[in-house]
């Protein structure tokens, strides 16, 4: 009967601390994930921006066929614009959507959007022709390079593609069983007597805050399958066939394969001076040779009068 008060404060310890730490990484992971991450996808007009971007070039590429006055694309296809290549096999689609950005900003048309800004779906993108081969002044306006950072809208996408929705369920469960136990505890310690009074004040104190966080967590929880299901119809796809981790997964890569298109557009970019450059100074020598000065003054020589 000695070591119950002090098995029972260590187990009062153990519940309070699980149920803290994982309280709180429940509503850290909710308010990354399906508020933060789920509000910069749909209000950040840069992205809106390029994925109208994409769907204009993928237009203006295969304008003239069926498929050049299309009003969407899939979300999947955003992964397939390094797979179309120019003709030099060098250049990418991906490529030259971040050229497109740098240069110019597509004429954006308003049926593009629903009335509620939802995107579009489609079956695919568009099947695109030699990109090499586009007029982008006839496609292209205004400059507007600013697009470029639109990531730096979706900063949360990369925390939230590290978390699943089985898992934060799974951890939802153990929430609610923990407190259970802490009830169950409660209940039992009734029959220990006077030994355990301290110990019963302190659970009962636990219980009247840890109640309420709880139902407060499961309000927020509630919510999350709704803002999934909001989010991808956003982009138009089918909440039974499409998760909210890929989406996430498929914007997070886009992401990346953009910034890595967009450094090897400048790297090329770099490179091509320099080859400018070094064209342009050796041409410069080839004018401006012994040869061709001797040449130009025995001319000027031929041609001057004699006195």
């Amino acid at each position: 009967m000695l070591l119950i008060p002090q098995q029972s404060r260590q187990a009062t310890h153990f519940s309070k601390s699980i149920f803290f730490g994982n309280s709180h990484c429940i509503q850290v992971k909710i308010d990354i994930s399906f508020t933060w991450c789920s509000y910069q996808i749909r209000n950040s007009v840069k992205f809106k921006r390029v994925m109208q971007t994409i769907l204009s070039l993928g237009n203006a590429l295969n304008q003239g066929t069926a498929r050049g006055s299309a009003i969407g694309f899939r979300l999947d296809s955003l992964l397939k614009l390094t797979e179309t290549r120019a003709r030099n096999n060098k250049m990418t689609l991906m490529h030259y959507l971040c050229k497109a950005i740098v240069i110019c900003v597509v004429s954006i048309r308003s049926a593009y959007l629903h009335e509620s800004q939802k995107l579009r779906p489609m079956a695919a993108l568009p099947t695109v022709k030699d990109p090499s081969n586009v007029d982008w002044h006839m496609v292209l306006a205004d400059k507007l390079p600013q697009l470029l950072d639109y990531a730096k809208d979706l900063a949360s996408l990369e925390p939230a593609s590290k978390i699943q929705l089985k898992y934060l369920a799974e951890e939802m469960q153990a929430v609610s069983k923990g407190l259970e136990k802490v009830v169950q505890e409660l209940s039992e310690s009734e029959n220990d007597g006077p030994v355990s009074e301290e110990f019963r004040k302190t659970l009962k104190e636990f219980l009247s805050f840890a109640e309420g966080e709880v139902r407060s967590l499961a309000l927020l929880y509630s919510g999350v399958g709704r803002n999934v299901d909001a989010l991808i119809l956003y982009f138009g796809e089918d909440p039974s066939r499409c998760t909210f981790e890929q989406v996430v997964s498929t914007l997070l890569n886009f992401v990346r394969m953009f910034n890595r298109a967009h450094e090897e557009n400048c790297k090329q970019l770099e490179l091509d001076k320099k080859k400018a450059d070094k064209e342009a100074e050796s041409e410069k020598l080839k004018t401006h040779s012994p040869q061709k000065i001797s040449e130009h003054l025995l001319h000027s020589q031929i041609k001057s009068p004699i006195i």
